[in-house]
């Protein structure tokens, strides 16, 4: 072989990966070096996840479900891009992964049931960007509320086979067990540390007292479900711990929206399976512990004050915290707007803007809230319809639930379904009293994750159901060569009438 006929190195696959790789090394020293470390670490980090995504889209999407596990305890990680956090990078770039799996796999949508409501929510989204107060201001949330109906299709069309799903939901599983450890470590050893109206709240690992409520009522659902399903004694007992511990942990936050989710959400677990005897058993077992327990009856007397007729207007809107004052005052103010404002809302970001009035009655100048409440949330950026969309899902959710827990013959999916069942009526609740599954992006993600996982699991049901009734369906069998048969006359009757005639 000649040089003129001899292949260059750019068509020897070793060498080119050796030539690119040096290159890349190159690029990546000489940006350590005169822009950031630390920025320089994100890029590397970030193409090699890009590539991985390509390769990988599957295991791309489950390492990034159960790294939020890890992610919502990590907070105070001093890693810091652009004035962007660990946690705000790592859900842009999973925003951007979401996107791209469903732009790849838009045909399998079709058989999703929550995608006409899943569009809506994008559109109206959409629509809400473009009218944004300050869209610069409120990327987050932008991340935030898009991630709730891109979570909900992917999780359904990447995680397609019982394996799949059935693997995830493990590894959610074994990931939860790290942050329950630690708020037990921490419940345990008096390192709560966080004093709020009164009362010493658990943390355990996270930043917020709400954030750590809401998640471990979404562990301690899945736990529950794990406990009725796995085959073996210690399996059962060590699965109701882990449930139990979530539950301790809900309580010593004292926050009202997770000890409220969390028994709504067991009430409705048990309903849809129809367990009415334990429905009863645990209301009873309830009320005895709220007369029983004066911390329970403490935080929840606002609740019995909403319904006093004695209690003046005036007074009145100091309850839940303030809450009740925000939410009235929030809506007046909303229903002052243009009628077409009502429909449509005030576009991203604009839920501040109801709440100026209840800012200043405070002396609060400046100070921007929002509503505390997830369907005011929505329904001040993007009107009726927006809560119309999200409360769709949810119920497309529940339903698949339900189908699931009462056809399926797999007793880990019957179980899962009733427990993703009864969280999504801990969901419909909490988010009408606070912050809960909207605002808060640790709850949401898990809970739409497991949402979308339990309705794959209803479209293959579903599926093979429909299969079974159409070979279970008789068929007509005629006798060989009846179609080649003459066709036989009518024999005539008396008076030449043909037989059967009238």
């Amino acid at each position: 072989m000649n040089a003129a006929t001899r292949p260059g190195w750019w068509t020897h696959p070793p060498t080119l990966v050796t030539v690119v790789g040096l290159i890349l090394a190159g690029l990546l020293a000489a940006s350590v070096v005169s822009i950031s470390p630390i920025l320089t670490l994100g890029v590397a980090v970030a193409g090699v996840g890009t590539l991985f995504f390509l390769v990988r889209p599957v295991e791309a999407l489950t390492i990034a479900i159960v790294f939020r596990v890890f992610l919502d305890i990590l907070w105070w990680v001093p890693f810091e891009v652009g004035g962007l956090n660990l946690s705000q990078l790592f859900s842009g770039a999973v925003f951007v992964m979401l996107i791209v799996i469903l732009l790849l796999k838009a045909r399998a949508l079709r058989r999703h049931p929550a995608t006409g409501w899943a569009l809506a929510m994008i559109g109206l989204l959409t629509l809400a960007t473009v009218r944004a107060i300050d869209l610069a201001q409120d990327v987050d949330i932008l991340v935030r509320y898009y991630s709730t109906p891109l979570m909900l299709l992917a999780t359904t069309v990447v995680f397609d086979t019982p394996r799949l799903r059935r693997r995830i939901v493990v590894l959610i599983s074994l990931a939860a067990v790290v942050p329950i450890g630690v708020s037990m470590y921490k419940l345990g050893t008096g390192m709560s540390g966080y004093v709020l109206h009164g009362y010493m709240r658990l943390l355990g690992g996270y930043k917020n007292i709400h954030n750590h409520a809401l998640v471990m009522m979404c562990f301690s659902l899945l736990f529950l479900g794990w406990s009725q399903s796995v085959p073996k004694r210690w399996q059962k007992w060590g699965a109701m711990g882990l449930s139990m511990a979530s539950v301790v942990a809900v309580y010593y936050t004292y926050t009202r929206t997770g000890m409220l989710g969390w028994a709504v959400s067991i009430l409705g677990g048990l309903i849809l399976l129809k367990r009415y005897r334990l429905v009863g058993m645990a209301l009873l077992l309830g009320s005895v512990f709220v007369l029983m327990d004066p911390t329970v009856q403490d935080r929840f007397s606002d609740l019995i004050s909403v319904f006093d007729p004695t209690v003046r207007s005036v007074d009145r809107r100091s309850l839940g915290s303030g809450r009740w004052g925000l939410w009235s005052w929030s809506m007046q103010t909303y229903l002052a707007e243009p009628p077409y404002d009502w429909l449509i809302g005030l576009g991203l970001g604009g839920h501040r803007l109801t709440t100026l009035d209840w800012s200043r009655s405070f002396h609060r100048m400046g100070l921007t809230l929002d509503p505390h409440n997830d369907y005011l949330l929505y329904l001040y950026q993007m009107g009726p319809f927006g809560v119309l969309a999200y409360l769709g899902m949810v119920w497309v959710t529940f339903k698949a639930s339900f189908y699931v827990a009462h056809h399926t013959t797999d007793n880990w999916a019957r179980y899962f379904a009733a427990s993703v069942g009864g969280l999504s009526v801990g969901v419909v609740v909490t988010n009408g009293v606070s912050n809960s599954f909207i605002h808060r992006s640790a709850p949401g993600w898990y809970y739409w994750s497991l949402a979308g996982i339990v309705i794959g699991e209803y479209i293959d049901l579903k599926a093979q159901i429909q299969a079974q009734a159409r070979a279970a369906r008789p068929v007509a069998v005629l006798p060989p060569g009846a179609l080649d048969a003459p066709p036989v006359p009518a024999l005539p009757g008396p008076a030449g009438v043909p037989q059967g005639s009238t």
